[in-house]
């Protein structure tokens, strides 16, 4: 097949779409498609794509300024799709496209990005090493939003297509990941991972994956499919998927680590009688305890004669 190019794009009848400015450059090389609305995207662009965007931005990012970071990035072209908040192309990225040489295509509104970037994707990548840098940002994206296990879990489920669960020590699952529905096989995951046994079996009809064990790693990946069931392109996502999962148990290690601290501080306040309402709910909310729900207390010491329970709500 023929490397797509802008100008391809733009000769295109069946897409309607208008080159308005860079025309100069429009025979660049298109290697692959993204759409954003980000203020500042550059971190997410690769050399070489064509920037398809709604304009969000515009709210908070003038036209030369975000027009600017796109061709730092390397992008080939930026495609402005047109909508009710946006009935033309903004005159200041018109301006700024053309003093930079950059190809911009008006896109009409009742054209699909998916189907732009279908046509400009027409160029394959015999290498799939552009397909392992997408996935990568789009994992990174995910992390980047505070998504943590939950993120890592979701862009498993999405790239490939399997059933998986994350499984922390004892089998649990982490925080907003939904467990393993065997239990037994969830513990048997968490052992193969303490072991420092994974990839392996699990039982008939499943396997697990983790980082290696000197990562110190407590978070495994249980595939619902036999091992060798696992083709080469979902074992590369997964173990890709199992680096990250290394940094949030560390992350999760460092919270549990910190609110230890905090606790011990609360309760040495309530011993010594120095914890007024304005103290405790700000250590609370530091704990990650939610204002105006029910609370339960239970404080104790080694010494049998000093211990108490209490049971109620709190509120600033």
């Amino acid at each position: 097949m023929s490397t797509p190019t802008v100008r391809k794009l733009a000769d295109d009848a069946s897409l309607g779409l208008r080159l308005l400015a860079g025309a100069a450059a429009a025979d660049r090389a298109i290697a692959g498609a993204h759409t954003t609305d980000l203020d500042q995207p550059a971190r997410y662009l690769l050399p070489g794509e064509l920037v398809l965007t709604n304009g969000l931005w515009t709210e908070h990012v003038d036209g030369a300024t975000w027009a600017a970071e796109v061709a730092t990035a390397g992008a080939v072209a930026i495609g402005f799709g047109l909508a009710d908040h946006h009935p033309e192309v903004p005159a200041d990225l018109l301006a700024a496209c053309e003093a930079l040489g950059m190809p911009l295509l008006e896109v009409p509104e009742d054209l699909s990005f998916s189907m732009i970037a279908a046509v400009a994707a027409d160029g394959g990548d015999p290498s799939g090493l552009r397909l392992q840098l997408s996935r990568t940002r789009r994992l990174l994206q995910r992390l980047g939003a505070g998504g943590g296990h939950a993120a890592l879990l979701d862009f498993l489920r999405q790239e490939t297509r399997l059933a998986v669960w994350l499984v922390g020590p004892g089998g649990r699952a982490p925080d907003r990941c939904d467990p393993v529905p065997d239990d037994e096989v969830a513990r048997q995951a968490a052992r193969a991972a303490r072991r420092g046994e994974l990839p392996a079996a699990i039982g008939e009809g499943a396997c697990a994956f983790g980082a290696a064990p000197f990562l110190a790693a407590r978070t495994a990946v249980l595939v619902g499919a036999p091992l060798g069931d696992i083709g080469d392109d979902a074992r590369l996502v997964i173990e890709q998927v199992t680096a990250y999962l290394v940094l949030e148990d560390a992350q999760a290690r460092a919270q549990e680590d910190g609110r230890r601290v905090l606790a011990g501080e609360l309760v040495d306040l309530a011993w010594s009688g120095d914890l007024g309402s304005a103290a405790l709910a700000a250590r609370l909310r530091a704990l990650g305890f939610t204002p105006g729900r029910p609370l339960t207390l239970v404080a104790s010491a080694t010494d049998c004669r000093i211990s108490s329970v209490c049971v109620a709500p709190w509120c600033t």
